[in-house]
């Protein structure tokens, strides 16, 4: 069966067309796929170090609430995979006339983490005054 040209030319084009619009979705799907992955991982990092300053914030507070010593300690696991050090000294203020003031510490506890083969880490510092 012979058909005209100017019909067999119709059939290809539209052959051609399905081809370059399969491409196209091709092409769009794959990109979605990428924008969707990186996005989860920034969901992930992002939830992590919330629980990290979160964490952070609960360690600052428990130290409220207990006499300060000047040390350096690790705080054990709680199974969240953050790992706290707690870093307590004595802070070296003076007044006005040169003479140094008692009871200030600065405290530093430091979160730590691994982000795949990254280790990452979040620091707070605050000053507690205890006569």
């Amino acid at each position: 069966m012979n058909l005209p040209l100017s019909r067999r030319f119709r059939e290809g084009m539209v052959l051609l067309e399905v081809i370059i619009a399969l491409s196209v979705f091709a092409l769009v799907v794959t990109g979605l796929v990428v924008a969707l992955d990186v996005s989860m991982d920034a969901s992930w990092q992002r939830e992590k170090i919330e629980g990290a300053l979160r964490g952070l914030d609960n360690q600052i507070a428990q130290l409220h609430n207990t006499r300060l010593v000047p040390s350096e300690n690790d705080v054990p696991d709680d199974g969240s995979g953050l790992t706290y050090s707690v870093k307590i000294e004595l802070a070296q203020f003076r007044d006005q006339k040169n003479v140094p003031l008692a009871g200030i510490y600065r405290v530093t506890v430091t979160a730590k983490w691994k982000d795949g083969s990254e280790d990452e880490s979040r620091d707070l510092s605050e000053l507690f005054y205890q006569p």
